[in-house]
C-alpha cells in the first residue's frame, strides 16, 4: 500500500494509458467481428501491437525509477508507434467500408455504424497516445520528497 501512495501523477496517467489502449483493443476486436465485417477476415497485426504496447506500459509502471532514462524514452516512442501503427491499420482494413460513405444513396446504416466505431476506436488509441505522452513529460517513479 505504501509503493502505492508513493507514485506520482506521470505513473497513473501512465496505467491510464494502458486503460485507453484496453478500451481501444476491445472496440477493434467487437467492430472486427460484427456488423459489416463480420465474414472478413480479421487482420491480427493491431492487436498483438497493443498487446505488446500494454505489456511494455505496465513493466514501465513496474520498474519507475530503477529504468535507465534512455531505455525507458526509447520504449516509450516505441510504443507510441506501435500504436499509432494499429490506428493506420485500422483505418486501411476499414476503407472498403469508408468508400461508400462519399457516394450520395450509398452508403447503408450498418457501413455508417462500422465507420463510425472505427473513429470512435482510433480516438481511443489517440488518447491512450496522448497520455503517454503526458506522462513522458511528467516522468514516473516515486514522488520527490519534500
Amino acid at each position: 500500500m505504501n509503493w502505492i501512495k508513493k507514485q506520482n501523477a506521470g505513473t497513473w496517467i501512465m496505467l491510464g494509458s494502458v486503460v485507453l489502449a484496453l478500451v481501444a483493443l476491445i472496440i477493434y476486436i467487437v467492430n472486427s467481428t460484427t456488423g459489416e465485417l463480420a465474414g472478413s477476415e480479421m487482420d491480427m497485426i493491431p492487436i498483438w501491437l497493443t498487446i505488446v504496447s500494454m505489456a511494455l506500459l505496465l513493466i514501465l509502471f513496474g520498474a519507475g525509477k530503477k529504468l535507465n532514462h534512455w531505455i525507458a524514452t526509447i520504449v516509450k516512442l516505441a510504443i507510441v508507434v506501435m500504436l499509432t501503427m494499429c490506428i493506420v491499420l485500422l483505418s486501411f482494413g476499414r476503407e472498403a467500408v469508408a468508400t461508400n460513405l462519399f457516394i450520395p444513396g450509398m452508403a447503408t446504416p450498418g457501413q455508417i455504424s462500422c465507420v463510425t466505431v472505427a473513429i470512435v476506436c482510433a480516438a481511443f488509441y489517440v488518447l491512450s497516445i496522448i497520455a503517454l505522452i503526458i506522462a513522458s513529460f511528467i516522468g514516473n517513479g516515486e514522488k520527490k520528497a519534500a
